[in-house]
């Protein structure tokens, strides 16, 4: 309720539906096999050091990008228990890839897929006058120990051609949303969204500012930081980042107790040109109250005389209130 509630009754039961579900979420650009990059930084060196990086944080859920062949072997051998989405999107030569992978105990895949960021975006093909091969990639998760659905998305965008993230971006919040009205149209009643990646943008892009007004940056709905909220992520194996490019974006229904750039180094050097993003996120936690679950209004002159199931998220006037409750009982 956010308006006026005003002389009303209710002796309706309340049972608490206050159930949340926690998990993490990681996005990292891996620096592409064949760029033949000079020791200390080569492939060769950088895949041990990738290994040790994902054995550490073991991601519910992570995305990566510049992925091609050389580096899923190298993933494959470390993220066990888990399944994944993977088309690449220069499919000839299997690079350009943006996987997400998910892990299996925790997750069921409804639907899952890729498509490119073109003007037809389900064939391999260029988009709006860029040069490369740019992809979407999602998986529509629900939690296994519970019905809730998680829209994850992971995309690269261009890093040449504005139209193209521009027109890119504009792809992907089309088909989300088609999928987001999809699953609502099932019956599935708590449903959350995130999209990562390597956006090859500034937060002052007009492609990061319209984005924005749909949806929030996990860094500012963050409860608890673990680095700066301006923290760069593009270092170019510098000691200090010089530019961020890499988003981690929620729907306002997901909470994120924490998160961080991770700046890890293994052994003293990075494991890619791009410092990954770590994201400790919650979902749930519907408020029910005999008059209102969350009371953002003025509740007046109401009564409720129902029972109550005890537990987090009920109450008898209003679970959570944020307004003004007036001669109500």
């Amino acid at each position: 309720d956010t308006g006026l509630v005003m002389g009303c009754m209710s002796s309706a039961d309340v049972v608490s539906t206050h159930t949340t579900y926690d998990y993490t979420l990681m996005c990292q650009n891996v620096r592409y096999s064949r760029a033949n990059d000079p020791s200390p930084n080569s492939v060769e060196e950088r895949i041990p050091r990738m290994k040790t990086f994902l054995k550490n944080y073991s991601p519910d859920i992570i995305g990566f990008q510049e992925y091609d062949s050389v580096w899923k072997t190298a993933i494959d051998s470390v993220l066990t228990g888990y399944e994944k989405q993977l088309v690449y999107g220069n499919t000839p030569i299997s690079e350009a890839g943006t996987p997400i992978y998910w892990k299996s105990s925790k997750f069921s895949a409804l639907e899952k897929g890729t498509f490119w960021l073109s003007e037809t975006p389900d064939k391999i093909s260029y988009g709006w006058g860029a040069i490369h091969y740019r992809t979407c990639t999602y998986a529509v998760l629900k939690v296994k120990s519970n019905n809730m659905l998680i829209i994850a998305a992971n995309a690269h965008l261009d890093h040449e051609v504005e139209l193209a993230r521009d027109k890119g971006m504009e792809l992907i919040m089309n088909r989300m949303n088609a999928l987001m009205e999809k699953y609502e149209a099932k019956g599935y009643n708590e449903i959350y969204f995130h999209i990562i990646g390597d956006f090859n943008a500034q937060p002052s892009s007009k492609m990061a500012q319209e984005l924005s007004k749909k949806l929030t940056e996990a860094r500012y709905a963050a409860v608890e930081l673990g680095t700066p909220v301006d923290q760069n992520t593009y270092s170019s194996y510098k000691e200090t980042p010089t530019s961020r490019g890499d988003f981690m974006f929620i729907t306002n229904n997901v909470d994120v107790p924490y998160y961080k750039v991770a700046l890890d180094k293994v052994n003293g050097y990075p494991i890619s040109d791009h410092y990954g993003l770590y994201g400790e996120l919650r979902i749930g936690g519907n408020s029910h109250g005999g008059i209102a679950g969350e009371n953002r209004g003025v509740i007046l002159s109401c009564a409720y005389t129902g029972s109550i199931t005890t537990g987090a998220g009920s109450s008898g006037i209003a679970a959570e209130n944020y307004g003004r409750i007036i001669n109500s009982y």
